[in-house]
């Protein structure tokens, strides 16, 4: 009988944990009031320098609160290794900002990309 509730204890425990691992995967991140801090809208992308391919980007900072944000753009492969990377800048409350960020992909292996925004 002791083993049987033991064993049925750290099943339950095991199943709490994966269901609270799938849960705080899926949940999304919510910043300040949940308003959106920072908008970002895509612009369209285009070909320049060479053939070297850009993504154009609008910022606002929408917080008068906080002093403001370094915004890090970075491009990961599908194992999340950064393949291209920009310099940081810097996005203070009230201010809008437009930013392409251009690269030439063409010496990467074909495969999955994501662009990604690290705001801190």
């Amino acid at each position: 009988m002791k083993k049987l509730f033991k064993r049925i204890l750290m099943f339950g425990i095991f199943l709490s944990m994966v269901l609270s691992i799938i849960i705080s995967a899926h949940t999304p991140v919510m910043a300040a009031s949940g308003n959106s801090v920072i908008e970002v809208s895509k612009n369209k992308s285009f070909k320049k320098d060479n053939g070297n391919f850009y993504m154009s980007f609008n910022f606002k900072n929408n917080d008068n609160l906080i002093e403001g944000f370094d915004i890090q753009p970075q491009v990961l492969n599908s194992s999340g290794q950064t393949v291209a990377k920009w310099e940081s800048f810097s996005l203070n409350p009230g201010v809008s900002l437009k930013r392409n960020f251009g690269c030439n992909y063409g010496p990467l292996p074909t495969g999955n990309y994501t662009f990604v925004l690290i705001a801190r």
